[in-house]
């Protein structure tokens, strides 16, 4: 049994972009924090706050947090968390049989990483879990 949705924590509601982190526990009670970021409307400025509010994120947490692309392979995607600072972990076989790219912002020191690249074996989050626990930076239809 991989990781499934436990609690959501709103980080930011503007009108440009939301941003939430999703935590997810598995059945040892492991807990994976994972970044969802709605886009509404872009611009250099919307990166910007974008990038100050998730620096301001990083300062007060030590929790690993993971990206995982809502579909695979997605360019897009890719180059937005890695403008934001997440790094590649792994590819993860997600339960509705699609292999997606793990990111990470992380803090030094950390054996938690080591353990989902392990277990990137299995499934790690059901398909409900997916669409709703990527980073998304496509801009999408207005609220």
């Amino acid at each position: 049994m991989g990781f499934e949705f436990y609690a959501e924590y709103a980080l930011s509601d503007a009108p440009e972009y939301e941003a939430v982190l999703h935590e997810l526990r598995d059945e040892h009670e492991q807990q994976m924090m994972v970044m969802h970021i709605d886009v509404y409307h872009f611009a250099p400025s919307v990166l910007k706050r974008m990038k100050r509010e998730f620096s301001a994120l990083r300062s007060c947490t030590d929790a690993n947090l993971f990206a995982i692309e809502p579909s695979p392979d997605d360019a897009k995607w890719q180059r937005f968390v890695t403008i934001m600072g997440f790094d590649f972990l792994c590819r993860v076989e997600c339960t509705d049989g699609l292999s997606r790219r793990c990111y990470v912002s992380k803090k030094k020191n950390n054996d938690l990483i080591q353990h989902f690249r392990v277990q990137n074996e299995r499934p790690v989050v059901g398909p409900t879990a997916v669409s709703s626990a990527g980073v998304r930076a496509g801009v999408n239809e207005p609220r």
